[in-house]
């Protein structure tokens, strides 16, 4: 089911979001609602990824500085920096 949604934009974006819409011959509301699920998507995957990460703490699956800092070396080293 789809609910509206109120959305405050300045004169500027709306100007902008209006020169899309003619642009592509879509409303304004289809440009918003991409917009929007797009938005939600990419902040959804990194909240995952956060998630994913607290729980690899929890559980000690983490990789120490020293032993980062040392493979870095090494691999800038194979590369001639």
């Amino acid at each position: 089911m789809v609910h509206p949604l109120t959305v405050r934009l300045n004169e500027t974006d709306i100007s902008k979001l209006d020169e899309i819409a003619k642009a592509t011959d879509r409303k304004r509301s289809w440009h918003m609602t991409q917009a929007i699920q797009a938005y939600i998507k990419d902040e959804y995957t990194f909240l995952e990824g956060v998630r994913r990460g607290i729980d690899a703490a929890d559980r000690g699956d983490v990789v120490s500085h020293e032993s980062v800092e040392a493979d870095l070396e090494a691999l800038l080293s194979k590369q001639g920096a």
